[in-house]
């Protein structure tokens, strides 16, 4: 029998094709995607808009593959712009949406999910997805100047401050994003802040990739960045004009954060100036066990809190590194406040537990509240930290015991020395090399085959506090 050349050629050609058709869809590909600035609200794409990336949140990516089942994708919003999809069906069957981040609270993104642009997207054109009423500073929170006892959020503009605030100051914490480009680089910056039109203050800052910390003349900030956002904690003094009971305006006027032009913040709000109660004390340790604050007791500065009542709110405050305390409570009501021991290395003095009332209005208080301790000195604080981790083989690195004793500032009668001893246990691989920086000479090091051991003799941990580091070899 004589095969038909012709016949084996068009049966090849077709065998191919089918086979080549279903080879391109049984694969993964990346689609991809650019969200936008739809400045109109037309849902194209028109020039001179501009592109968004790493916005705060999560895409997720629903489609139908080329077994007919529904797939669902989720990924972070990120610079890449194309999303990994497998075995999609042809014609596409898919849409898009977009969920923000649960912690970005107060963030105004608005996705406009009934564009076509979110539905039947592109496998092979760039699919352009439009984005409205972004706010690229947000989770904008007030405090004092404090313990920041004293919170005041809200999702407006509209904020309630304490009129009655004096020489204290706000604290504002707020992320900014960076929506504009996908370069994390940061540009050198400068914060200027106004109070109800006037110039307050202006602190410029060049930190990059890192943490910051600038000051001004009334205002400090401290800037913590990353890839995408940078949260900022700013502290500003306010003028005396806050202490005038209604609005007043406060903005922040920033050069660009981020290297492009639209990174600039230019934020305003409003402080509703309201009255308040402030209370305020210290808690002291009382040495001669009278139960009255005498110039001779010393300071306790943890394991003791207040407890304030006003209305259905309750405050918790701790004090400060000097013992002190203190918070604002808005509104008019009375307010009841107790002090409470939540450490058994204290007895408290009666009078410390018995309720004092505050009255309403803008009175300020000063409470004191005693306790006796029950221990004549407290074991340190100690903590482990590293220069490098994960660790490699013939490698050298620095370790660092670090040693904190804040429990109780002593009284000014002598105190009783609390003596003892640091040891690194380095079990192998690790090889102690020598002291680090400023560590003095171990009082005695000792190798054996499967541990090095290193020891420093404290004199009195009551003083002693800073970082022990030496550094140790990986061995291969």
């Amino acid at each position: 029998m004589k095969l038909n050349h012709t016949f084996l050629k068009k049966a090849l050609i077709i065998f191919c094709f089918v086979f080549s058709g279903k080879g391109i869809f049984s694969q993964t590909v990346n689609l991809p995607y650019q969200f936008y600035l739809d400045a109109n609200n037309n849902c194209n794409y028109d020039a001179g808009e501009n592109l968004l990336y790493n916005l705060p949140g999560n895409i997720y990516f629903s489609y139908i593959n080329t077994s007919a089942a529904t797939v669902t994708v989720a990924t972070q919003a990120i610079c890449g712009n194309s999303l990994a999809v497998t075995n999609p069906s042809v014609p596409a069957s898919n849409s898009l949406t977009f969920a923000i981040n649960s912690f970005y609270t107060y963030s105004t993104f608005s996705i406009n999910t009934s564009c076509p642009a979110y539905s039947n997207l592109s496998y092979t054109a760039t699919n352009y997805l439009p984005v409205s009423n972004i706010n690229k500073m947000s989770d904008v929170m007030f405090s004092t100047w404090g313990t920041g006892s004293y919170y005041s959020n809200s999702t407006s503009n509209t904020l309630p401050v304490c009129f009655n605030l004096g020489t204290d100051s706000i604290s504002i914490y707020f992320n900014v994003d960076n929506l504009f480009t996908c370069n994390s680089s940061m540009a050198s910056r400068t914060y200027s802040l106004y109070f109800d039109g006037l110039f307050l203050d202006q602190v410029t800052t060049t930190g990059v990739n890192a943490m910051s910390y600038s000051s001004g003349t009334k205002c400090s900030i401290t800037e913590l960045y990353s890839d995408s956002y940078t949260w900022c904690y700013l502290k500003a003094q306010l003028n005396p004009s806050i202490n005038i009971l209604g609005a007043h305006t406060f903005s922040i006027v920033t050069t660009q954060l981020y290297n492009s032009p639209l990174s600039a913040l230019n934020y305003s709000c409003t402080l509703n100036s309201v009255p308040c109660t402030k209370v305020s004390g210290a808690f002291y340790r009382d040495c001669n066990a009278d139960c009255i604050k005498n110039a001779g007791d010393g300071i306790v500065n943890s394991g003791v809190k207040v407890s304030v009542n006003s209305g259905s709110s309750t405050y918790s405050v701790i004090p400060d590194v000097n013992g002190d305390f203190s918070c604002y409570i808005i509104g008019l009501g009375t307010t009841s406040v107790s002090s409470n021991s939540i450490s058994p290395n204290y007895t408290p003095c009666a009078s410390s537990l018995s309720a004092t009332i505050i009255p309403p209005g803008i009175t300020t208080n000063t409470l004191s509240y005693g306790y006796q301790s029950n221990y004549s000195y407290f074991d340190p604080g100690v903590s482990l930290s590293t220069s490098s981790f994960p660790f490699f083989p013939a490698m050298i690195y620095t370790l660092s015991v670090n040693i904190s004793n804040y429990g109780v500032f002593s009284c000014t009668s002598p105190t009783v020395a609390n003596p003892g001893t640091v040891k690194f246990a380095l079990d192998k691989p690790f090889l102690y090399q020598n002291a680090a920086g400023s560590t003095p000479a171990p009082s005695s090091i000792s190798s054996g085959p499967n541990r090095d051991t290193i020891i420093w003799n404290i004199s009195d941990f009551y003083v002693a506090s800073g970082s022990l580091s030496i550094t140790v070899l990986v061995s291969p």
